[in-house]
């Protein structure tokens, strides 16, 4: 009976582990946002895109009732995947105008070479 426990338990980590490793490379997958970004100008909100990148780094209020957010993505270039890694090679800044209507009204992004920025 012990035998077939361990089975069951070896088969369940083994299960688990290929069930994290997938996980893992659908999100490398979803890749940086530009897609999103120009698919919903004009009608994405604020609150979407919270929804699907989580809040901003920044947040600006704007004089005349508009908005701006600031994303920064780390990317590896070691393995071009992106996460929040403060040691990530390469920095994709995000600017996101949003009108008096928190609607998406534009965005522009840049990037730089961030290096180890600890």
């Amino acid at each position: 009976m012990l035998h077939k426990r361990e089975g069951i338990m070896s088969k369940s980590i083994t299960t688990l582990a290929l069930v994290l490793a997938l996980s893992a490379v659908l999100a490398a997958c979803m890749g940086l946002p530009d897609a999103y970004f120009k698919e919903n100008v004009g009608k994405a909100t604020q609150d979407e895109v919270t929804a699907r990148l989580g809040p901003p780094d920044h947040r600006y209020a704007l004089d005349n009732g508009e908005t701006k957010w600031i994303y920064i993505i780390h990317v590896s270039t070691a393995t071009y995947l992106t996460y929040a890694n403060t040691d990530a090679e390469i920095c994709y800044n995000y600017e996101l105008l949003f009108d008096d209507k928190k609607v998406l009204k534009g965005w522009q992004t840049n990037s730089k070479d961030c290096g180890a920025i600890n």
